[in-house]
């Protein structure tokens, strides 16, 4: 759930592509790119709205690349 950490590539996608972006993203890791996704690596539950668009834009300044997938 840190969002600072730096990594290669930032995923912004549609909801509806989740499971295209997770098959990419493991393709990616397996293959030493790192990736952000907010699905998996945002905080969920109580309290995870308070600070989703900060979170989200320290997140996407902290990537290497922007990737956007939408059908």
């Amino acid at each position: 759930f840190v969002t600072s950490i730096p990594r290669d590539v930032f995923f912004a996608y549609s909801s509806k592509d989740i499971g295209e972006v997770s098959e990419i993203i493991d393709i990616l890791e397996s293959n030493g790119i790192s990736c952000f996704c907010a699905q998996r690596n945002l905080r969920h539950g109580k309290g995870a709205k308070e600070n989703y668009e900060q979170e989200l834009k320290t997140a996407m300044h902290n990537c290497k690349s922007v990737l956007f997938i939408s059908s």
